[in-house]
């Protein structure tokens, strides 16, 4: 939690920052993937989920969620949907053959 608190105060950062367990108790619950970064808006609904995350994703994301920000749209609220990417990465473990 200390560390937490001197993120925040080090970049100077409004937004909360999350800590999860010791043993993983969110990460598990959310996938338990590697490097997974979540985007919240704040009411705690899921914006963007990303699994192997590139800082660009997260940044994007992070735009899009606050230029929605109190706007609604004229034809009414937005509804959530779901998007997938598979984006090839170069990867140690995988040789040609």
């Amino acid at each position: 939690m200390a560390r937490a608190h001197e993120l925040c105060g080090h970049f100077g950062t409004p937004r909360t920052i999350l800590v999860d367990s010791l043993d993983g108790d969110v990460h598990r619950t959310y996938g338990g993937l590697p490097n997974m970064s979540w985007v919240l808006d704040r009411t705690g609904h899921v914006l963007f989920k990303g699994g192997w995350t590139a800082a660009a994703d997260v940044r994007r994301a992070v735009e899009i969620a606050l230029s929605l920000r109190g706007n609604e749209p004229p034809h009414g609220p937005l509804a959530p949907y779901y998007q997938e990417w598979l984006l090839p990465r170069a990867t140690p473990y995988l040789s040609a053959q």
